[in-house]
C-alpha cells in the first residue's frame, strides 16, 4: 500500500464515527465521453453532494462500501455537509449489488448522441498513442455499453432518472432542475461549477481543457475532418445501439 493510501485510511479511521455518518450513495452511469465528468463536477459543486471524479471500483462488497468512503473523506468540509455520495460507473466490469447497500442508491443514466460521442472517443484513443487502426474497439464498447445501460436500468431497484447529454449542454437550467427534484437538494444546481487539483488529469475524468473552466460551454458542430474519422466506424450499428438505449431510459 502507498503513502497516499495509508494517509488516506489513517484519516478515515481515525475519524471513525464522522466517516460512517449515514450517506446515500449516487451514481452516474454512462459511456466514455458522455459529459459525465462535467456532470460529476457540477453535483460535487452543491454543498449536499460529495464527490467529483472517477473511483473506478466495484459496489459488490461492504469493503467497497469503505473504500469509496476512505477515497471521498480526504474532502473533509465536502464530505461532512454531503448527504450524497457520488461516483460514476463507464465501464462494465464495474459491478454494483445493491443488496450490499443499507438505503438503495440513486442512479442517473446518462446518454451521449453517436456522432460526437464517436469522434471524442477516437480523439481521446489517438492521444494516447493508439493507432486508428484500433478505432473499431470504441465502436464495440459504444454498443456493449449501452446494452448494459438497458439491462441496468431495469435490474436496478433503487430510484432512477435518464439524462440526456445533449440537454445537460444546451437546456442546462432545465435538466439541472430535474435532478435537484430527483434528488430532493434543498438548493438548485448550478451551471457554474468547481474545479478541484486533479481536474483535466488523465485517468480522473475528462482531461480536455474544457473541463478546467468552470462552466459549461455550448458544443461545437462537428467539422468535416472530425466526421471523417466516423468514416472507420459502423455507423448505423452505432446508431441503432443508442436508439435502443433512448427508447428504453426515456
Amino acid at each position: 500500500m502507498n503513502a497516499d493510501k495509508v494517509k488516506r485510511y489513517w484519516n478515515f479511521l481515525s475519524h471513525f464515527n464522522r466517516s460512517l455518518e449515514d450517506k446515500k450513495n449516487v451514481f452516474i452511469i454512462s459511456h466514455m465521453r458522455s459529459r459525465s465528468t462535467l456532470l460529476s463536477h457540477v453535483l460535487a459543486s452543491h454543498q449536499q453532494i460529495c464527490g467529483h471524479r472517477e473511483l473506478h471500483s466495484s459496489y459488490t462488497k461492504k469493503i467497497h462500501l469503505f473504500k469509496t468512503r476512505a477515497s471521498l473523506y480526504r474532502e473533509n468540509d465536502s464530505f461532512e455537509s454531503a448527504d450524497y455520495l457520488l461516483d460514476k460507473l463507464l465501464h462494465s466490469k464495474l459491478i454494483i449489488d445493491e443488496r450490499i447497500f443499507k438505503t438503495l442508491p440513486s442512479y442517473i443514466f446518462l446518454l451521449r448522441q453517436p456522432e460526437q460521442t464517436m469522434v471524442s472517443m477516437i480523439k481521446m484513443h489517438l492521444s494516447d498513442k493508439n493507432s486508428l487502426d484500433t478505432v473499431k474497439r470504441l465502436e464495440d464498447y459504444y454498443v456493449e455499453r449501452t446494452e448494459y445501460m438497458v439491462d441496468s436500468w431495469h435490474k436496478f431497484e433503487g430510484d432512477k432518472i435518464y439524462i440526456s447529454s445533449e440537454k445537460l449542454a444546451n437546456n442546462t437550467q432545465e435538466t439541472l432542475s430535474d435532478i435537484t427534484t430527483f434528488l430532493g437538494l434543498t438548493q438548485p444546481l448550478s451551471e457554474n461549477y468547481d474545479t478541484y487539483k486533479d481536474t483535466g488529469k488523465g485517468g480522473i475524468g475528462d482531461p480536455s481543457s474544457n473541463i478546467t473552466t468552470g462552466k459549461i460551454i455550448k458544443p461545437k458542430p462537428l467539422s468535416e475532418e472530425s466526421k471523417a474519422l466516423l468514416q472507420r466506424l459502423d455507423m448505423q450499428r452505432i446508431e441503432d445501439a443508442y436508439l435502443k438505449a433512448l427508447d428504453s431510459l426515456s
